[in-house]
């Protein structure tokens, strides 16, 4: 990848959107990196991609975990549908609870905040 990009690890449902739509590569190999993006919704094993740092990736990123949460699960104490996304990158640590009124730009704060630091001023 000639940009900017983070290795990160994250649910495979996303790493093979992201990679089909060349803006991750998956890096073999790898089980231990510094940057994490999980959800609620995800199941399985992490796979670990080289991230491109770019408007684009971020921008497709956030409307995939938009998509993903369709697989809600139900809180026992309000009985309201949630999932928590949690990104954990070079900005930092965040847990954010997703419900069906959270905007796709929410999860873009999110993801700029913690994983797209490039891109704080942009």
């Amino acid at each position: 990848m000639d940009q900017p990009s983070i290795e990160l690890a994250m649910p495979a449902e996303l790493a093979e959107f992201l990679v089909e739509n060349d803006l991750a590569e998956v890096i073999s190999g790898r089980r231990n990196v510094n940057w994490e993006l999980l959800a609620g919704f995800a199941t399985g094993a992490a796979t670990t991609v080289s991230l491109l740092q770019t408007p684009k990736t971020l921008a497709e990123l956030a409307q995939m975990c938009r998509v993903l949460f369709g697989r809600r699960k139900t809180d026992r104490r309000s009985k309201k549908e949630i999932v928590y996304l949690e990104a954990s990158g070079p900005g930092g640590q965040v847990r954010i609870p997703i419900t069906a009124e959270t905007s796709t730009e929410e999860i873009e704060r999110l993801l700029r905040r913690t994983v797209f630091t490039r891109l704080r001023d942009k």
